[in-house]
């Protein structure tokens, strides 16, 4: 009977390892599996040199969809929402300054799902650029 009352805590300690053990490695390879294109997120990082805050929108088909807001001489990254459909068709990608008429548009771009672009927004509007990576 003593004999029993010492392999019982040491089984359950064995068996309660293994369990976490198991359970921690299959997170950890759900978790470090490469993404497919089509389930990576397309981003818009947007870096501003202009003295007005801007607010950045994907046209697409004339439909507005605002990503967000960028404060002057800052940086913001957006992620583009999965209704745009990045992918099937150009987009552009359009930066109103706020309490100004002034905007820039990047005219139609091709982006693929998963890629970055990069928006350089310069004090005078027309010399700003985009980039994709």
């Amino acid at each position: 009977m003593k004999r029993y009352s010492r392999v019982v805590p040491l089984v359950g300690i064995v068996l309660l390892a293994g369990g976490c053990a198991s359970a921690g490695m299959s997170d950890w390879m759900s978790n470090d599996a490469p993404l497919s294109p089509m389930e990576q997120k397309t981003t818009v990082v947007v870096e501003t040199f202009n003295w007005a805050d801007m607010v950045v929108y994907a046209v697409r088909h004339s439909t507005r969809i605002r990503l967000g807001m960028v404060t002057s001489m800052n940086t913001g990254r957006f992620d583009v929402p999965s209704g745009v459909n990045v992918g099937s068709g150009p987009i552009e990608l359009l930066a109103e300054a706020i309490g100004s008429n002034d905007s820039y548009g990047t005219g139609p771009i091709t982006v693929n799902e998963g890629q970055r672009v990069e928006l350089r927004i310069e004090n005078q509007l027309p010399i700003s650029t985009w980039s994709i990576w």
